[in-house]
């Protein structure tokens, strides 16, 4: 069967991109209940500080679209996903990668001839 095999980011380039959570703020809850006691809970607001939206497509073997990604962190540092490679084993597999705002690519991102080789 011939497919499309989306393989996308390896495990170095999601650990670029992690979460950062911070706590935003606080949400208060006061339950009343019938026999006249109540009970106040707090928990805390927390937003991912890593920024991710789609800027892009790639396509698969019968023209599905695929997302393409560019995460912004709390400094300022931009990733932005690419294909780095797609050789066919019974259809195209997508191999992504990041490069920087200047579209240089980022070393610690890349898939290795030996990784992409042996998936």
């Amino acid at each position: 069967m011939r497919t499309t095999q989306f393989i996308g980011l390896n495990g170095r380039a999601t650990a670029l991109v992690k979460p950062i959570n911070k706590v935003v703020g606080t949400q208060t809850v006061i339950k009343r209940f019938n026999d006249g006691r109540e009970e106040k809970v707090e928990t805390n607001i927390v937003e991912n500080q890593v920024k991710r939206e789609t800027y892009g497509m790639t396509y698969g073997m019968f023209d599905e679209e695929i997302p393409l990604n560019r995460y912004t962190l709390p400094d300022g540092t931009v990733y932005q996903e690419f294909v780095q490679a797609c050789p066919w084993s019974s259809g195209p597999m997508i191999f992504l990668a990041f490069q920087d705002k200047d579209g240089k690519p980022v070393q610690e991102s890349l898939w290795t001839d030996d990784e992409i080789n042996h998936y």
